[in-house]
């Protein structure tokens, strides 16, 4: 089952729907570039997984709001996402990062 896009009135938002024995968020069809709402964060703060990754995505930029959602996040995988930039601060609320995975492009 896919991410789940919600949709307001004005901003679309992703929730975690799956998780494995490796992951407890896999967000799944996610699409984040400069010219959408960076929609992590907004409605669904203090989630308590600790283990996020990606499938089928595309992020242009990796965004703080990110770690913003994810308070407790520890392993963030990050690979095939095709990100171009990271965003200023990007790593300001990663308190609990240990580890993450990025991949050239």
């Amino acid at each position: 089952m896919p991410a789940v896009r919600q949709t307001t009135t004005k901003k679309p938002s992703y929730i975690c729907t799956k998780s494995n024995l490796n992951y407890d968020c896999i967000l799944q069809d996610v699409r984040l570039n400069h010219n959408e709402p960076n929609v992590f964060g907004l409605g669904w703060k203090d989630n308590p997984q600790k283990n996020v990754t990606f499938t089928n995505s595309r992020l242009q930029y990796l965004p703080k709001r990110l770690f913003e959602a994810f308070p407790e996040m520890e392993l963030l995988n990050a690979e095939d996402l095709q990100i171009e930039e990271i965003e200023h601060q990007a790593f300001r609320y990663a308190r609990t990062l240990k580890r993450y995975t990025l991949k050239e492009i």
